[in-house]
Order: C-alpha cells, then structure tokens, then sequence
C-alpha cells in the first residue's frame, strides 16, 4: 500500500490489524489518527513525518532501527531483540553548545519531558526484565531551582540500583553523596584509625595497581596521606613533598623557607621519641659544604627583621654555639659572643658582661683629680689600664659598671696602701655601700687587701669602688667582677 501527497488524512480506523508490506507514506501534512484494533506491523515501512504514538511501540527481531528526527513514546519506548542502535548522520553540519566545549556538536538521541516539580526528571534505566535486576542508570533531577539539573550515576548491587555519583548543576561532584559542597566530594564512613597498610577502606587513592598514596579522614576528624599498598602486601612507602623544589607551608599560606612552621595555639615542631626501644636521633640536620649547621630563632613579623637567637655547630672544630644574633641570616657571634662548647665539652662564655680595671702601681704620685673623682675611684681614666670590658659596660669617666641585665655578679677589689695613715675602701651598689668597709692601718704603708663577693644586681643597677673621705693615699688598687648567672 502506497499512499502518496495527501494533504490531510483526519482518522483511518480499522477494526483488525494492518500490515504494511514495503510501505511509503509520503507528503503527509496531518495524519490526526492511526488505530487499528489489532497490530500495526511495518515491514521495511518509511516514515518521513513525525509518528506520534500513545500506547507504545515495540520493535521486535530488528537487527537495526535507523531513524532520524524525533520519536515521541508518552508511555514508553521498549526495545527487545537485537536492541536499538541510534546513528547520527556526520555529513550534517552542527554548531556550539552554550557551557560546553565549542566544535560540531548535534543531538543524537533527545530525552524530553514537561512539568516543572523540584526534584522529578528523568531517567536511562539499564534492566533485566527476565530477572527483574536493575543494572544500573543515568539520572537527570530537577533541583530546587525550576531550571537547574543535576545529573546522577547509579550502579547495581544485588540487583537494585544505587546512586553512586552525582554532578550538580555548580559543576560539584560527589561520589558517595547527593549533596557534595565541594568541586570533588569523596564520601565515606569514616574509619576510626588509618588503615594499616596493604588493606583497603581509604577515601580516595592515586597510583599503580595495588600501591601509591591514600588519602582519607578519620572519625576523629584528623586526614591523612599515606604511601602505602592496599593489595593485601604490607608495605609502605615514602611520601614526597615537593621533590622538585618549591616551599612547604603549615599553617601559613605563605611559606618563607623549606618548611615554614606557623601556630600560635600548640608548639610548631613536636618530636616524640618511641616510649621503649630505638636509639636513633629523633632530629637530624645536616648540611654540605658550610662554616655552619644551624637552627635559626627570630621575630615573628610577616617579613622577619632580626633573628633574636641561633644554636649552630662550627665545622672546623665541632664547636656547638648559642648565641643572640643581630642580623638576617647571619650568625654574628661566631665565637665571639654566647655560648660555645667545644669538642672536648670545654664551656666558654666569651660574651658574658665582665669588667677588670687597675690603677697601676704608684698611684700616689698621680695627683687627686686624676685618680678620684671626690671619694670614686676613676683611676682607670686617665692613668689606669682598663683589662677587661666586655660589653663595655665600664664608663671609666664616672668610674661605674652599669648591669645590663639582672643576675649574680661575681665583685672584687684588691688594694695597697700607700702611706701608714688609715685607708677605707668599699664596693657601693647604687650610691651605698653593699659591704663593711675594710680598713687599712695606718701603721705602715704598702698593706693589702681583698675583697669579693656575690651580688644581685638588678639591669641598670650599678657599682663603683669608694674611698672614705678624700686625701688617703693608695700604692694602687684594682677592681672588677662579671656575670655569673
């Protein structure tokens, strides 16, 4: 049967089935209605029109169905046999899809529907009939918003689909979960500690079959990253950070060195040695060609200024330093300040405020504003030496050594008549007087004596050497401490 440029077919009705044998309907601008009380078989029939059908079609047997334009199934579309193959035609010519990669790009297969309800759309669903198992699916759902899909994946276990993967219409994905926050949502009840190594359970891993890194969180709320296998072998393996270069951050986004270490909640750097067993180092630093290995202590502004303290090992002679330092990056003490243990653990503190002033002998000979300043002894300025003053916290013109810090002072004095007429001398701390005064007699000249003690001296504190009234003579006299703790 052929039927050819009819312009308007209204109703064809009839009340058996109709079999088209190498039919053609050709032309046909309306046709409003297609029924037959028994089947409507099409044996190598050609629709050139749309066909709209109400109930469903069935292809049976059909190795093939090639069909270009649009079959609108309201209640369905079932496919049994040899399955249905939907071909695109590459001759035609395609354009850009908005969000998507620019290029030729047509519909090959166009999934519609109508409504506009939260949380319907539709779905490719993969089924054994004869079993009734489900085998898996592809979801479009609406979300709250009328326009706005998300797409889901499902898979089957134990013949029930469940959904596995879902990407919502902010381009979030989760695996897991149907309401990932993130741009990869992996979830997964978390296990209450790390798996051990060469068994499964972490949340994600990257590698080779059976080993690379894992990641995952726990209950607890700690994560981890691990070399490890989950294969069933028990090994793990070292994990790389940064191997080609580049700065490591802990709670800093901007790192400054290797490591950058940055809390102001709990200490930055913990290492905890083993409970039992294990005689290894729990911190090595090591270095190659270089004056010094060092750990560096400075300011905590963004841009450090200072660096207040190192602790370094001087190659040359495995001298162990602790010491302040004044500049960036640079360990300027070196010997010459702090404290240095030396490879035979010989402790020196070449930095340690210290002073030693002596007035020479024959003192007596120099005239009274040379040598004392009223009752001060200021010997040192004029015609004393000055041994020692480290830190120079000697001033030789008032005759003072001013604390820089507070602590104990080790002070002495040591002095020589120079006349038999009584001598006074004492030590004053701040203008008085910290000890008994040691007399002199006046019997003879050229008698000595000593004098030291221990001192708390508070910074800024000071000291000064005192004869009592002016006039006596002395053969000379000398006088200094330091710090001692």
């Amino acid at each position: 049967m052929t039927l050819e440029r009819l312009t308007q077919i209204t109703s064809v009705g009839i009340s058996s089935g109709i079999t088209l044998h190498n039919a053609t309907l050709t032309g046909v601008t309306t046709l409003t209605t297609l029924s037959a009380g028994g089947d409507i078989n099409a044996v190598n029939g050609t629709f050139s029109g749309n066909v709209s059908v109400a109930g469903t079609i069935t292809y049976e047997d059909v190795s093939n169905v090639d069909s270009v334009g649009v079959v609108t199934a309201r209640s369905g579309l079932h496919v049994t046999g040899g399955g249905l193959d939907v071909v695109g035609i590459s001759t035609l010519s395609g354009g850009s899809v908005s969000g998507e990669s620019a290029g030729t790009v047509r519909n090959i297969l166009t999934i519609s529907e109508t409504g506009s309800q939260s949380s319907t759309g539709q779905r490719i669903l993969f089924k054994n009939s004869e079993q009734n198992w489900e085998q898996g699916a592809v979801t479009a759902i609406r979300e709250t918003t009328s326009n706005n899909f998300s797409l889901a994946l499902s898979s089957s276990s134990g013949g029930t689909n469940l959904e596995r993967l879902r990407i919502t219409s902010a381009g979030l994905v989760g695996i897991g979960t149907d309401n990932p926050q993130n741009k990869l949502q992996v979830f997964l009840n978390a296990p209450l500690s790390v798996p051990s190594a060469g068994t499964s359970g972490h949340h994600a891993t990257i590698g080779d079959v059976g080993f690379g890194v894992a990641v995952g969180a726990l209950n607890s709320g700690k994560s981890y990253i691990q070399g490890t296998r989950w294969d069933g072998t028990s090994t793990n393996y070292d994990l790389l950070l940064q191997p080609n270069g580049g700065s490591v951050g802990i709670g800093t986004d901007n790192p400054t060195s290797l490591l950058h270490l940055s809390s102001t909640t709990a200490p930055q750097l913990n290492v905890h040695a083993p409970t039992s067993g294990g005689s290894d180092s729990q911190l090595r630093i090591s270095s190659g060609a270089g004056n010094y290995r060092r750990i560096i202590f400075y300011d905590s502004a963004a841009t450090p200024t200072k660096n207040n303290f190192e602790i370094a090992v001087q190659e040359v002679d495995n001298s162990l330093f602790f010491g302040p330092s004044t500049a960036v990056g640079g360990l300027t003490f070196s010997g010459s300040t702090g404290l240095r243990i030396d490879a035979s653990g010989r402790m020196t503190i070449p930095s340690q405020p210290a002073w030693s002033v002596f007035s020479g002998n024959n003192s007596y000979n120099n005239t009274e504003a040379e040598v004392w300043d009223g009752v001060v002894w200021i010997g040192g300025e004029n015609h004393g030496t000055i041994h020692v003053n480290t830190g120079n916290h000697y001033t030789s013109s008032n005759g003072r050594f001013t604390a820089p810090v507070a602590g104990k002072y080790w002070v002495y004095f040591s002095v020589t008549t120079g006349d038999n007429n009584n001598h006074f001398v004492n030590v004053h701390k701040n203008g008085l007087g910290i000890a008994d005064s040691i007399q002199l007699s006046y019997s003879q000249g050229l008698l000595s004596a000593n004098w030291m003690a221990v001192v708390d001296l508070a910074a800024n504190d000071y000291l000064q050497a005192v004869r009592r009234g002016t006039g006596y003579r002395f053969y000379n006299l000398q006088w200094g401490g330091y710090l001692i703790g």
